[in-house]
Order: structure tokens, then C-alpha cells, then sequence
């Protein structure tokens, strides 16, 4: 036997021995596939068991129970005051004020604002020597400026 024609069988025999392989793979993957299916449906066979146990308990439970109820008798109810809802007003913190009569500048916030601009949902309506007027819900607030 030549050289050519052993590596021929050997070749022949390696394609054999992979295709094999390969198949017995594919085989116990769906074995594997089929053993989860096959749990799964147990496990739900074994849910509805619950289920049905626990039905058969509240029918028992609601069977016991007295129904001679009147639908229409009134029944009296009591007023209970809901408590009061507070909203805390946004904080804006006034550090200070640039104040000339042509454009007043303030700092809220760490933010430079002049009249008409918005901070935390609040418009400033006026900017005086020493304090900033902020309008928020129809509420005027006012803010001083602090020493210290």
C-alpha cells in the first residue's frame, strides 16, 4: 500500500468519524430539548393540580357563608376630613443683587437673572435695591438679601 492510498483511508475514516460525531451531537441537543419540554409540561400539570385544590377550597370556604344579605339596606357612612396636601414653595437662594435702574441683575441659584427670566418654575417679576420679587402659582414671593 502506497503512501496516496493511506492517507486516503485515514482522510475517509476522520470524515466518517466527524460526520458521526457531528450527528450524535445533534441528537442528544434534541434529547435534551425533549427533557425540558417534558418538564415543563410536568411542572404545569402540577400547577393546575394547585389550582384546582385552591378553587375547591374557596368554594368550600364561600359555601359556608351566609348570603341572606339585603343589596338595597343603606349603610351608614362616615365623613373623614382628607388631610390637608402641603406644597413646599421651590427653594430659590438669593446671594446677591446688581442692582442699576437700567437692567438689575440678581443671583438665585447661582444663576444671574434679570426681570422677566424663569428659575425653578418661578418668574421674577421685580428687582429692587435690596430685595427680588419671584411670582410661582400666582404666589408672590419675596426674597431679601441677608448679611452675613
Amino acid at each position: 500500500m502506497n503512501e496516496k492510498t493511506r492517507k486516503r483511508i485515514v482522510y475517509s475514516i476522520l470524515v466518517v468519524a466527524v460526520i458521526w460525531g457531528a450527528y450524535n451531537i445533534k441528537l442528544s441537543e434534541s434529547a435534551k430539548e425533549n427533557h425540558k419540554n417534558q418538564t415543563a409540561i410536568q411542572q404545569s400539570i402540577a400547577a393546575q393540580g394547585k389550582l384546582d385544590k385552591q378553587r375547591e377550597e374557596l368554594i368550600k370556604t364561600y359555601s359556608k357563608q351566609d348570603w341572606g344579605k339585603d343589596p338595597f339596606k343603606t349603610v351608614k357612612m362616615t365623613y373623614r376630613p382628607q388631610k390637608k396636601v402641603v406644597f413646599n414653595k421651590p427653594k430659590w437662594k438669593l446671594t446677591g443683587i446688581m442692582y442699576n435702574t437700567v437692567n438689575p441683575l440678581a443671583v438665585i441659584n447661582k444663576k444671574a437673572v434679570s426681570v422677566g427670566d424663569r428659575i425653578n418654575n418661578g418668574k421674577v417679576i421685580s428687582i429692587k435695591r435690596d430685595k427680588v420679587i419671584i411670582e410661582h402659582n400666582g404666589k408672590q414671593y419675596t426674597l431679601k438679601v441677608t448679611k452675613g
